[in-house]
């Protein structure tokens, strides 16, 4: 499952089995979703442009299936530009959300249902945010390098420091887009972090907190400016996405590119992956949600969904009852627009294939029929053929006697 939110105000629940979507809200560009934060494993927080908060839970009817049902909502007072979740040790238990805006205002929203608000202010402008394990949160912007904040005490504990002047002794410009946290659940304030940040000037760089404020390492990719950035739990491999669709993978021990994912035909506005991390989907301007195998590094599937996407949240169905589970099998097969086809078979599992072992055997049954019932046929052909061969030996049989008969008459013919 998959929920996802685009820049006219509405919710849509994809299902990845079958591709089917569901939408939730009315279109209005004021209420732009411009975020999620996950609560539980089955419910979410999503923040709106205009400043509203709602909170939304996944349910599974045996009637409809899977749907999103509207729990309540929230104002914080100020327009938002992101929301990220807050959380001790695990992202699906969280105990509060904090809502931010360009202009670095800080919104700090309870989960329990009196819906407290704690403000706060950094310093802005904010294009960049990302959270960790303990209530840590990294914020970052154009000129405004990264800053580590600590939601519980609401201070700024951490503040890097702008890379050295380059070869023509200019100073280089600082402009954070995208911030991501290595192992994020095992983070902890006060023994530090490792985390990886991309810039509109097309840098990626690593920090770690625990030796100095400048970053370990730091290095240049692609064209165009980075938009996201995804770092996987090995701490080695982070994956990056342009203004222009294109989502390639590093290797940050040499800052080599491994392998180019498929491209979108817009820039990728958020990148996120499933718990496995076997599995990562994109979406952005070509209102398309994709999906990639980590492993393979190949082009899953793709959903198209009508309108600009700005986030997404994966979300798991192991919630639901086993029978809901099952499905249909689906095999890949790519048209020549890019879509694919389905091919669905009933059940799954084991169940599956006994039932195809049945049916081989059925069919093996009749085949054995039919070879005996041909090779009864080729045994009747064989004895029409002894018993035709058999006539023909007595009919020339009579003609030989009809000939020694007339010599002997010609004989005594003659005499």
């Amino acid at each position: 499952m998959l929920a996802t939110g685009d820049e006219t105000g509405l919710l849509k629940l994809v299902r990845i089995s079958d591709d089917v979507v569901k939408s939730f809200g009315e279109q209005n560009r004021e209420k732009a979703i411009v975020g999620f934060a996950p609560v539980t494993r089955s419910k979410f927080m999503l923040a709106r442009k205009d400043g509203n908060v709602e909170y939304w839970e996944l349910a599974y009817d045996e009637t409809d299936g899977y749907d999103l049902k509207y729990l309540r909502s929230t104002e914080v007072g100020s327009s938002s530009s992101g929301v990220v979740g807050l959380y001790s040790s695990e992202k699906y238990d969280s105990s509060s959300s904090l809502v931010f805006n360009e202009e670095g205002a800080l919104s700090i929203i309870s989960h329990n249902h009196t819906s407290e608000v704690l403000k706060s202010t950094v310093k802005g402008p904010i294009s960049a945010v990302s959270s960790c394990a303990g209530g840590g949160v990294a914020f970052g912007g154009r000129e405004n390098d990264l800053t580590f904040f600590d939601s519980n005490t609401q201070q700024v504990i951490w503040n890097a420091k702008n890379v050295p002047y380059d070869k023509l002794r200019l100073r280089v410009p600082i402009w954070i887009t995208a911030i991501s946290f290595f192992n994020a659940e095992q983070t902890s304030l006060s023994g530090g972090c490792k985390l990886v940040t991309g810039t509109g000037h097309k840098q990626v760089r690593l920090y770690d907190t625990r030796t100095e404020p400048r970053p370990v390492k730091s290095f240049e990719i692609g064209e165009y400016r980075v938009t996201q950035i995804q770092a996987l739990s090995d701490e080695q491999n982070i994956y990056v996405s342009d203004t222009v669709g294109n989502v390639y993978h590093y290797d940050l021990r040499n800052g080599r590119r491994l392998h180019a994912l498929t491209s979108s035909d817009g820039a990728v506005r958020h990148m996120a992956t499933y718990d496995d991390e076997s599995t990562m989907v994109c979406v952005g301007l070509d209102r398309h949600a994709r999906w990639h195998d980590i492993n393979s590094q190949k082009h899953i599937k793709s959903v198209y969904l009508r309108n600009r996407l700005n986030a997404c949240l994966p979300m798991r169905d192991d919630h639901a009852p086993a029978a809901a589970k099952k499905g249909t099998k689906r095999s890949r097969q790519d048209d020549s627009d890019g879509d694919e086809r389905d091919e669905e078979s009933v059940g799954g599992g084991s169940a599956g294939s006994d039932d195809l072992e049945d049916v081989d055997a059925f069919l093996g049954s009749e085949n054995g029929d039919d070879d005996d019932s041909e090779q009864d046929g080729d045994s009747d052909e064989d004895d029409i053929e002894e018993e035709d061969s058999e006539d023909d030996d007595e009919a020339s049989e009579d003609e030989d006697e009809l000939e020694d008969e007339d010599d002997e008459d010609n004989q005594s013919g003659t005499d």
